[in-house]
């Protein structure tokens, strides 16, 4: 519990250091955005949402964060965020999760806040957005695609749904020009809209277990930091580890995050005669002092959108490599700012992490990293933000 609550203060912490502090208002002042967002944890789209929310503050707009709970959940992670923050919040109840009656409880509380736009994250906010058009709601709807997961059928079952409602909102907002192809059945409604480089650093440090753990690991120390499901590619990495072994490579694998794969991950490390290399930390927050104790990131994914900790590795200065998947292409490779291989090929994952251990102290990625960061910051998002939503209203 105490974990749990410094873990909070933490996350609410840098979102009031790291929004934008641009002060003035424009032509929007005023105006509601209503966020649908179905969270239990302080994830990637959460964090990002809460520094958009005070980023917008700034410019007269109001952000109104929607949640959901009930008898048979778990109080959201996110909600001290918010709190903290001071994010206007609405927690919508549900009996269950397949409680339809939760549409007229939505309803009326988009109408109590006065919403302008309506923005949803994820297939759920968006299936009970398309629910309230079928049932006339003519609040113009945003749908924010994040980037699929693949862990198991159910999951896919309900990107496939997320996708198929999502084509009756009135703007699809993606994280790269890659994802935008996949819509192109919906081409005029899909807008880019890069995540941002959040520039605040988590207040706190690691745990002095989980601390103790990383530094008892020998350098160089590779990193990987997500959730630990298919689409990662951790399995990957734990392979590519193995074969730099059998050529002398001598590397410590630092793996954060939990998910349905971390059982299988545990098991194969264990296989493949690495348990003495890679430390399996689970769910790290906060994140900051971890980039400290690695020498370099690796994104092993077999797909993404544009990964919070490719941009998280840019604003910490983390030499990284990362995979040719979703944005990541458009976003790395004209700064040169890091190693790029092809998906799901451990040989060419591990003669990259070679390459990379090789090149830590590489000048020209360093200034990559740096115009990243520049390019992708907050405060661009934010604009970003306000130009969709004049386009709508």
């Amino acid at each position: 519990m105490i974990a749990a609550a410094a873990q909070q203060r933490s996350a609410a912490a840098e979102v009031d250091a790291g929004a934008g502090h641009t002060e003035g208002t424009t032509p929007l002042s005023g105006i509601c955005v209503a966020a649908i967002m179905d969270t239990s944890i302080i994830s990637g789209p959460s964090r990002q949402l809460a520094h958009l929310a005070v980023g917008l503050r700034a410019h007269g707009v109001r952000m109104h964060v929607i949640l959901f709970g009930g008898p048979r959940r778990v109080p959201s992670a996110f909600l001290p965020v918010l709190e903290a923050a001071a994010i206007e919040h609405t927690v919508v109840l549900e009996k269950r999760r397949s409680d339809l009656s939760v549409v007229s409880r939505l309803r009326k509380t988009l109408e109590k806040i006065g919403a302008n736009v309506v923005q949803t994250h994820g297939y759920r906010p968006a299936f009970l957005a398309y629910l309230m058009r079928r049932g006339g709601l003519g609040t113009p709807w945003v749908a924010f695609s994040h980037g699929a997961t693949t862990e198991d059928l159910k999951v896919r079952l309900y990107h496939r749904l997320d996708r198929w409602v999502s084509r009756r909102a009135d703007r699809i907002v993606v994280m790269s020009s890659r994802h935008a192809e996949d819509w192109s059945v919906v081409t005029g409604k899909v807008e880019v809209i890069y995540n941002a480089v959040l520039d605040s650093v988590d207040a706190g440090e690691l745990p002095s277990e989980t601390m103790a753990r990383v530094r008892s690991l020998p350098r160089p120390r590779l990193g990987v930091i997500g959730r630990l499901s298919s689409e990662k590619g951790v399995d990957v990495f734990l392979e590519a580890l193995g074969l730099l072994r059998k050529r002398g490579i001598n590397v410590s694998g630092v793996i954060a995050g939990d998910g349905p794969e971390r059982s299988a991950l545990e098991a194969d490390a264990r296989a493949r005669g690495l348990s003495d290399s890679v430390a399996m930390l689970g769910a790290v927050h906060p994140i900051t002092p971890l980039y400290r104790e690695l020498d370099a990131v690796v994104i092993p994914s077999r797909s993404e959108g544009l990964p919070n900790v490719l941009l998280e590795a840019c604003r910490m200065d983390t030499p990284f490599l990362a995979t040719r998947v979703g944005g990541i292409p458009e976003i790395v490779s004209p700064h040169r700012a890091g190693i790029l291989v092809e998906p799901g090929n451990a040989t060419e994952l591990a003669d990259g992490m070679a390459t990379l251990l090789a090149r830590l102290d590489d000048a020209e990625a360093r200034d990559g990293r740096r115009s990243i960061s520049d390019q992708v910051s907050l405060q661009r998002r934010v604009e970003s933000h306000l130009r969709l939503y004049a386009s709508l209203l």
